[in-house]
């Protein structure tokens, strides 16, 4: 897959959990590390690189975050 494509999805990515935590009324990344159960630093190179995450990090995410059918679909799928 050529690197814009994985740019791309990064950002759809990035773009749903940014939606997802404004609407929560998570405020920070710290707050939204805590809550996953992870640390800060690995959030952040989570967020990064979306494929670093783990399938139990994913699944406490859709626990926090609580994505739609769509938004799922989207991360996993890509552009819609």
């Amino acid at each position: 897959m050529p690197r814009l494509k994985v740019d791309i999805r990064n950002a759809e990515m990035r773009g749903i959990i940014a939606q997802k935590v404004i609407a929560l009324g998570i405020h920070t990344n710290d707050a939204l590390a805590a809550k996953l159960g992870i640390s800060y630093p690995a959030l952040m190179r989570r967020l990064r690189e979306p494929r670093l995450f783990t399938l139990e990090e994913l699944q406490k995410m859709q626990r926090v975050l609580r994505f739609t059918d769509e938004d799922i679909l989207t991360i996993v799928r890509g552009a819609k």
